[in-house]
């Protein structure tokens, strides 16, 4: 027991004596090293650690004066007197704080010093005491002044120390390029936004009022900055063009035909091989920077490889202007086929792109085309086989275009001659579709044109004529359900349609009464006339030779009385050297009737998706192909253009419209002389009233003819097509397809899935 209570009177006692031990020892720190503070260099004062160590005594003098009060006087008064002394000195660490800021330099003391009349004494003797008995607090506002601006300078100091830290712990990543034996660079995404941060940053720091101490320092910066990104982009520049020509000129072929721009890049190559090497070895930014004549040796290598840009563009001009087609090449598929000359295959994959429907061409054994191929596997043998060997790309591309057109003119004559000599299934699979469709059309011109000449019972003899072709179509129908291959089915099929709208034709003759060939009803109508070994294509009072462009074995569009309505205004627009611009929703039929027409007289007709981006330098390569080569072109979206694009195409196409109307053999594009195919035409579509459509300026409009497209005949189109596909009773099927896709319209949700 008596153990038991000498303990806790222990316990007691160490309880009681803490606080005053704790008190009297943080008293004795404080005292000293108050003292210590007093008498030490001024720069050697930490004021974040005196700042701390005020906090924690202070803290203690608190906790004392609430444990103590009432209770003990002794360690009160000490207390009371610590807590005092504590509070006296804050004025004086808030002055400190200010005054030991990392950014105050001699030269603010300097300035201090200046502003409140005293000598600075030397380090050793520059104490805090020594500043307390100049009584700096009662000078705040002199000295606020000058620490403000010491701050802020040392802000824009440390952002130009970031700055230069930044880009000296930069590197380019230089790789390998492919079995190139030298380098490029990559990711320099990350470099560039750090310059343009950088070079922004610099411009605020410039503005300052507290930069002209650095000013010199920032400018210097700012003009390494610029000059570091002036060699960024001579270095990309030079880095993309090498890489786009280095395929280019390691044929043999291309450095043979452009021997000056061969030598031009080998010399680009071998200074790009030396810098990248040096640049590899120390790709440090600032390193690279220092390399003296790196800038000068970019600048050269663009300049050579602007001239081989120019001189390759001017080869490949001299190319498309001896075969036009090759303007709706881009110019990587044009050099690429030049590159792979040797092997004749090469120029496969872009043929659709030069011709309608050609896609593939079939060789003999001395290397000369004989068959040309169309999209639907339908083949035709050349009636002039084109040799290739020893010839330059676009002269056999033109005798091929020759030989195409030579070839169907010839065929189309000898389906026109024998109708009537063979058996009808015989003389319709006998020949390639698009002799035939345009065979049955001058028959049935023929046919109509004689009965209207004869002057006889008219009426009667057209109804005898129509029920010949109302019989010609059963049989039609009988023969697409019997066994028939692809091809056959789609020559049927096409044939099928064709007929039908002959025999509407035939029926609104009948209805109008027409006796002479002048009746608007007959003069309307596409006329095929087959005159001189020639097919001519008439409307109204406008004439268009048969082209003879290999259109392959398509389908061909229904036509209804809308499509007709398109076909007479676009043609009438034509034929006064205009364009045509139909316009109307998504689903009328705009592009596709444009199309029609083209395939009506074998045109080539090219179509151009336009775009908010699309410039009219593209624009004006487009319009040098269709103004040389004499095919149509029809531009999707045309009003999705800007304003200021369609400013400028719309001089481009009034100088091919009026060069055409004048009689002239050439028209300038583009400052270029290039030589004009008066037969050319330009077509436009446009979906009014939808988001990002513009309304064309009065200039372009008066180059177009309006068409205004409205929702088709949904029944008579499905009627149509039913048929085409061996449906007997198409009328009844079609409208009940039509009436069931349109409940289905209006009941079902809209999703990515349903197309109705």
């Amino acid at each position: 027991p008596q153990i038991s209570s000498t303990g806790k009177m222990i316990d007691d006692f160490i309880k009681e004596f803490e606080p005053i031990c704790t008190l009297w020892s943080t008293a004795t720190d404080w005292t000293i090293t108050h003292s210590q503070w007093l008498i030490c260099p001024f720069v050697s004062l930490n004021a974040d650690h005196m700042t701390k160590f005020n906090v924690d005594c202070s803290r203690i003098a608190v906790r004392s004066l609430k444990l103590f009060k009432n209770k003990k006087e002794g360690p009160f008064n000490v207390a009371t007197q610590m807590k005092k002394t504590i509070d006296n000195f804050k004025t004086t660490m808030a002055l400190i704080t200010k005054l030991r800021h990392p950014g105050i330099r001699t030269r603010h003391w300097e300035m201090i010093a200046k502003d409140l009349q005293f000598k600075l004494p030397p380090e050793s003797e520059f104490t805090l005491g020594y500043l307390m008995r100049l009584q700096l607090e009662n000078h705040t506002e002199e000295i606020d002044k000058t620490t403000d601006v010491a701050i802020n300078e040392f802000t824009l100091e440390t952002a130009l120390d970031k700055m230069y830290n930044d880009l000296r712990n930069h590197s380019f990543d230089i790789v390998s390029y492919k079995d190139s034996g030298t380098y490029i660079v990559t990711k320099m995404e990350d470099f560039n936004a750090l310059i343009d941060d950088q070079l922004v940053m610099l411009q605020t720091m410039l503005s300052s009022p507290y930069i002209l101490t650095f000013i010199q320092r920032a400018r210097n910066w700012k003009t390494t900055l610029n000059n570091l990104q002036s060699l960024v982009e001579e270095w990309l520049s030079c880095q993309k063009r090498w890489v786009y020509l280095g395929p280019i000129f390691s044929s043999e072929d291309i450095n043979r035909q452009l021997p000056v721009e061969g030598r031009k890049y080998a010399a680009v190559h071998s200074a790009w091989c030396k810098i990248m090497e040096n640049i590899h070895q120390n790709p440090k930014v600032l390193a690279v920077t220092t390399q003296e004549q790196l800038t000068r040796q970019l600048v050269d290598c663009n300049r050579l490889l602007d001239s081989i840009l120019k001189g390759l563009n001017e080869y490949l001009e001299v190319k498309r202007s001896s075969f036009p087609r090759l303007y709706f090449l881009s110019n990587d598929d044009l050099l690429t086929i030049i590159s792979k000359l040797k092997d004749p295959t090469c120029i496969i994959p872009y043929l659709r792109k030069c011709f309608e429907n050609l896609v593939s061409v079939k060789f003999n054994q001395n290397q000369c085309i004989k068959t040309m191929v169309s999209m639907e596997g339908e083949k035709v043998n050349l009636s002039d086989e084109v040799s290739i060997l020893g010839k330059e790309l676009e002269r056999w591309l033109a005798d091929l275009q020759s030989s195409m057109q030579n070839t169907l003119r010839k065929i189309l004559g000898r389906a026109v001659i024998s109708h009537g000599k063979m058996k009808f299934e015989s003389w319709v699979f006998g020949w390639p579709a698009q002799a035939l469709l345009a065979a049955n059309q001058i028959l049935f011109t023929q046919q109509v044109t004689t009965i209207i000449k004869n002057q006889e019972d008219i009426i009667t003899e057209l109804k005898l004529m129509r029920g010949r072709i109302i019989e010609n179509l059963a049989d039609l129908t009988q023969l697409i359900r019997s066994q028939l291959d692809p091809l056959h089915r789609l020559t049927a099929g096409a044939l099928l349609v064709q007929n039908v709208h002959n025999r509407d034709i035939l029926t609104r003759l009948i209805q109008s009464k027409t006796n002479e060939l002048n009746h608007f009803e007959w003069k309307s109508q596409l006329r095929y006339y087959w005159e001189e070994g020639h097919c001519k294509v008439r409307m109204m009072n406008a004439s268009f030779d048969y082209r003879y462009e290999y259109l392959g074995n398509t389908t061909r569009l229904v036509l209804t009385p809308l499509t007709d309505r398109c076909f007479r205004t676009m043609v009438s627009a034509v034929h006064f050297g205009l364009g045509a611009a139909p316009s109307g929703p998504a689903g009328t039929g705009k592009t596709e009737s444009v199309k029609e027409l083209a395939k009506a007289i074998a045109k080539q007709c090219v179509v151009f998706n336009c775009s908010s981006n699309i410039d009219y330098i593209h624009l004006g390569k487009i319009f040098k192909g269709l103004a040389s080569s004499g095919a149509w072109a029809c531009l999707d979206e045309f009003n999705r253009i800007e304003v200021s694009v369609l400013s400028v195409i719309s001089q481009q196409i009034l100088s091919i419209q009026q060069a055409a109307f004048e009689g002239s053999n050439t028209v300038f594009i583009e400052e270029t002389s290039v030589r004009l195919d008066p037969t050319c035409a330009l077509f436009v579509t446009m979906n009014p009233g939808y988001a990002g459509r513009t309304e064309l300026p009065d200039n372009v409009k008066a180059l177009f003819r309006p068409v205004s497209m409205i929702v088709p005949d949904y029944v008579y189109i499905a009627e149509i097509l039913l048929y085409s596909e061996g449906f007997q009773h198409a009328t009844l099927l079609a409208t009940k397809l039509v009436n069931c896709f349109k409940l289905v319209v209006e009941q079902l949700s809209l999703q990515r899935h349903y197309d109705f």
